[in-house]
């Protein structure tokens, strides 16, 4: 006999010896029920002619069915049979949290108390609480614990059982991953569906070079939040969580981006920068590096290379450059913001007072010296003043990496009195005190030995009278100021007044303090211009002359002949 619909209706039971048709009228009479021992009488049976098909039409019901036929007083055996099994054709995924779930079928009935829903996973298996009818026949409700993964749910109906169904719990969702240093630590993952059980949870996550790490989290909090000792890493990662064998799908989250917070001065010649900061990554990270000078578009900084302390300092090399400029870093694809980077600021080593290459008194040229100046005279610029006055700017000149030429220096005088530096591209060396070239005497005039005017000829005298003071002597002991001292020349001649003297002489000229050479001088040669005849007894005789002196005993008289008569 085929299983009758829960909905009810037709029936046939299948058999022999159930009389002609006509018999049927009070003869044959067709008995059902849930128990052999409660059996009721079906009404207006029908058969078919063959004596072997009785059918019958029943209400609905559920469950085990009992069925007997008796024809004229002689019954048939008792057939055991049932409604048609429960049948499940959905559920949909509960969350891990559990809750209420909806299991669609047929076959159901329409008494809740018919009802039992099991839940089986491996040895363990339960009854949901709550099971109820919904819809009639088709669907029933129940509250299924918390859980994970894959289960069996089976729907028992007054003992009649459906097949098992495999229901799973919803896969695990990722709403937000914490970004965590390259160095690595504990990273928090926020989603859905995570359970309880800490022991079926794995998470992987996959690194641009598609390197796969996983990580055995705890749980923060039930069903949402994990927390996982992740190993160090850099860049953009993909994340997966499997919970009791069911995946989420790939989230994107990222390590904390690099940062620099200082950054080594390299050369103007260019050469190693090393950048201090954090996120770096390590050995194995993609590390590129890019910089600028200031105005120019950014340039690749060669061969970056993490170097310990892992993850906080990282080296490239930059072009050569002056002033300031912006570099980044970007680690496997993530960059840090710009920072300010400076090159070396200029440093100057002369020229140093007593030294060489002093500018002139006369101005013009004046060349500093010293490091890290570029090679731009346009981003290069000499200051000075001159005995405290007011700053002056220079005309540039050529510029190179350790010289710097201004073209119109003040002119000027004196030990110390120029106080210069030099800016470039924005920074300031610090200051040199360097003096005026010293007075140099180069040719001096022959003086009349009755006193006379004293031309000295040289350079870096200056212009002004009262700066320059004269000395000069026969001996270190017997020093004498040169009067009326005037510049006539500026910067390259001066006169001066020189007492009656004979024979050579020393001069020294000082100029705002500074002195110059010792030159060695002669005041004009004795000339003999006539002589009286002497007698031809022994006794004096005259002679006149120029530049004869007055100390005799500085005078010596050869009287040789010299072919005389």
């Amino acid at each position: 006999m085929a299983r009758p619909s829960t909905y009810g209706g037709d029936i046939s039971l299948m058999g022999t010896n159930f009389g002609p048709s006509s018999s049927i009228p009070g003869l044959v009479q067709f008995y059902y029920g849930p128990t052999s021992t409660s059996l009721v009488l079906c009404s207006g049976p029908s058969y078919n002619p063959a004596q072997t098909v009785l059918r019958c039409s029943l209400p609905a019901g559920t469950g085990v069915l009992f069925t007997q036929v008796v024809v004229d007083t002689q019954a048939s055996n008792i057939l055991s049979t049932g409604y048609a099994l429960p049948t499940i054709s959905s559920i949909p995924p509960p969350a891990t949290p559990g809750g209420a779930i909806t299991i669609t079928g047929d076959y159901f009935g329409t008494v809740s108390g018919d009802v039992t829903v099991t839940l089986t996973k491996g040895a363990y298996s339960y009854a949901c609480p709550a099971a109820a009818i919904n819809t009639a026949q088709t669907k029933i409700t129940c509250n299924v614990n918390p859980g994970t993964g894959t289960w069996s749910v089976v729907v028992t109906i007054k003992g009649q059982s459906s097949t098992g169904y495999t229901m799973t719990y919803q896969n695990p969702t990722i709403t937000k991953v914490t970004s965590i240093p390259t160095s690595g630590g504990f990273i928090t993952v926020t989603g859905t569906n995570f359970g309880t059980d800490a022991s079926l949870i794995v998470l992987k996550t996959t690194s641009p070079q598609n390197v796969d790490v996983l990580c055995y989290p705890t749980i923060n909090t039930n069903h949402t939040e994990l927390r996982c000792n992740h190993v160090s890493g850099s860049g953009p990662m993909n994340i997966i969580a499997t919970v009791d064998g069911l995946s989420s799908t790939g989230f994107a989250w990222n390590f904390i981006p690099p940062n620099i917070t200082d950054a080594t001065r390299p050369t103007t010649l260019g050469g190693p920068i090393t950048l201090t900061g954090t996120n770096f990554g390590d050995v194995s990270s993609v590390v590129k590096i890019w910089y600028n000078d200031g105005p120019s578009s950014f340039m690749v900084c060669s061969a970056p290379t993490v170097t310990t302390p892992l993850h906080s300092k990282v080296y490239c090399g930059v072009g050569a450059g002056t002033g300031s400029g912006l570099i980044f870093v970007e680690v496997n694809g993530q960059r840090s913001s710009n920072f300010t980077f400076w090159y070396v600021a200029p440093t100057l080593s002369g020229p140093a007072h007593g030294g060489a290459n002093l500018p002139p008194t006369s101005g013009g040229l004046f060349t500093l010296t010293g490091n890290y100046f570029g090679t731009s005279n346009t981003l290069a610029s000499i200051r000075y003043t001159v005995d405290g006055g007011a700053q002056q700017t220079c005309t540039m000149g050529t510029v190179t990496q350790t010289t710097a030429v201004c073209t119109n220096l003040l002119p000027g005088t004196g030990a110390f009195s120029i106080t210069a530096w030099i800016v470039v591209d924005g920074q300031t060396s610090p200051n040199i005190v360097t003096s005026y070239a010293k007075p140099t005497i180069t040719s001096l005039s022959a003086p009349d030995t009755a006193g006379d005017t004293l031309v000295v000829e040289g350079l870096n005298y200056g212009t002004i009278d009262s700066l320059v003071f004269v000395e000069y002597w026969k001996t270190p002991t017997s020093k004498r100021n040169c009067t009326s001292v005037t510049v006539v020349a500026g910067h390259i001649r001066l006169n001066c007044a020189i007492a009656a003297d004979t024979g050579p002489f020393s001069v020294q000229v000082t100029v705002d303090g500074q002195q110059s050479n010792i030159f060695g001088g002669f005041h004009a040669n004795p000339g003999v211009t006539t002589i009286s005849q002497p007698p031809t007894t022994s006794r004096p005789d005259t002679k006149h002359g120029r530049y004869l002196g007055s100390l005799p005993r500085l005078i010596a008289v050869d009287m040789s002949s010299h072919g005389a008569p």
